[in-house]
């Protein structure tokens, strides 16, 4: 196919989302002395209880259960209610903020992505589709100094719909002023992105660097973003 777009997921796609978590909530913990409120979690266990909890709600809110706020004034609530303690609505408000602020700050990004969108930028027009809220993903974008790459970055407040609906694609079509025969789409999430670009019959690779099994029929599939070199 001669693609002119390609459009990428941003979290666990581009950004390294695990990593950038993994370092603002293990200086969270520290900071906040987060240990003396129960000695049934160390940083380790915070970090894993968050990461489950945190994609249980991404899921909820992705398939429209949960709203934006709930997601963000639950999740570290859920964590301390696994260990059977029920923090403070001013904890939960500290660590959300602190966690809020610093998160998006983080630098990090997935091996071989800066390699991968300088190469890609002389070839086609790269954009963002995300679900994340649009604040935080041009503070990721600007922090990783990526921003620069992208012609469009769409967030459901744009668009008004979530990945893997339909329309947030077609909105994305229409503000790029194209259509799905030209693009490409690449995403780490056979939920949202892949499933999302299926059902409107757009191109798609999905970015397993996990080697996650699963059954679902993709067109392409890596494990490292080296990869799209091979074919873009």
């Amino acid at each position: 196919m001669n693609y002119k777009h390609i459009i990428f997921d941003l979290d666990h796609t581009l950004w390294d989302y695990e990593t950038a978590a993994r370092q603002t909530l293990g200086a969270i913990f520290l900071e906040l002395e987060l240990s003396q409120i129960t000695t049934n979690l160390n940083v380790e266990s915070f970090l894993k209880l968050f990461f489950e909890i945190n994609k249980e709600l991404w899921q909820a809110y992705n398939l429209g259960i949960i709203t934006s706020d709930e997601l963000r004034e639950t999740r570290f609530k859920k964590i301390f209610q696994q260990v059977n303690i029920e923090i403070s609505d001013e904890l939960n408000q500290k660590i959300y903020q602190t966690y809020s602020q610093s998160g998006p700050k983080q630098p990090y990004l997935m091996d071989g992505a800066l390699e991968v969108l300088e190469y890609l930028q002389n070839h086609y027009m790269l954009h963002i589709l995300t679900n994340g809220f649009y604040e935080n993903q041009i503070i990721k974008l600007e922090s990783s100094n990526i921003k620069h790459f992208f012609e469009h970055i769409i967030t459901p407040e744009k668009s008004g719909y979530k990945k893997p609906h339909p329309q947030a694609f077609h909105f994305t079509l229409e503000q790029i002023g194209t259509d799905e025969k030209s693009c490409l789409m690449i995403g780490d999430n056979l939920d949202t992105d892949i499933k999302g670009a299926k059902e409107i019959g757009l191109d798609h690779v999905f970015f397993n660097d996990k080697k996650m099994k699963h059954q679902s029929e993709v067109q392409r599939e890596i494990n490292h973003l080296i990869e799209l070199k091979e074919f873009l």
